[in-house]
């Protein structure tokens, strides 16, 4: 949980946050999905789409958190490819953006192959972030 927002949670703000995940597939259609592997069923961590608050003029934000034993086996690029492909068709926006830590280097490289670009810093949570961005093809 290094690299996500706020760290390790506790019961409570996980329901907060599962909940709120929730809302936002009832009232947008769209939201984090669950990554399970296919082989044995088990969850290896969400990939999806929440509302981006904090970077300016931005409105959707890409995520995509695996668990480090799953690290490296192609997971997250796999779930990316699958949730991006599936967000063009539900999301309204023509821009999505994706936060990254300057010291995540995989995240960044897993965006790079993803088809998003690097647009600027920002310093978002008292924190320089990198903030990346892919468009919508016509």
């Amino acid at each position: 949980m290094r690299y996500v927002d706020g760290g390790t949670r506790d019961r409570s703000a996980t329901a907060h946050l599962l909940e709120a995940n929730e809302r936002c597939w009832k009232s947008e259609g769209w939201g984090l999905w669950a990554v399970r592997n296919a082989e044995t069923g088990a969850f290896i961590g969400e990939c999806g789409f929440h509302r981006l608050t904090d970077v300016q003029d931005a409105a959707v934000e890409f995520s995509c958190t695996v668990s480090r034993r799953n690290w490296g086996q192609g997971f997250a690029a796999e779930a990316g490819n699958a949730v991006l492909y599936d967000g063009w068709e539900r999301l309204k926006d023509d821009i999505i953006h994706a936060v990254v830590p300057h010291d995540n280097r995989a995240g960044a490289e897993m965006l790079r192959m993803l088809g998003f670009r690097r647009a600027d810093d920002q310093l978002i949570h008292g924190e320089e972030q990198q903030v990346w961005e892919t468009q919508r093809l016509s």
